[in-house]
């Protein structure tokens, strides 16, 4: 709540509760291929620079 000073308690913990789970937590193996995926289009677009995908992990 430190950096939530203007967000009431009830409306901190639903947030957190639409968007922290047990995904948000842990992507696995099938979120980190669609960061990959993502990355690599945008990087081939040249909306982004190039990557390393192994720094993804």
């Amino acid at each position: 709540m430190q950096h939530a000073q203007e967000m009431s308690p009830e409306v901190a913990q639903a947030h957190i509760a639409l968007y922290v789970n047990d995904f948000t937590a842990n992507l696995g193996d099938a979120g980190y291929a669609a960061v990959n995926a993502l990355l690599s289009r945008a990087s081939e677009a040249g909306l982004v620079p190039a990557f390393d995908p192994a720094m993804l992990r």
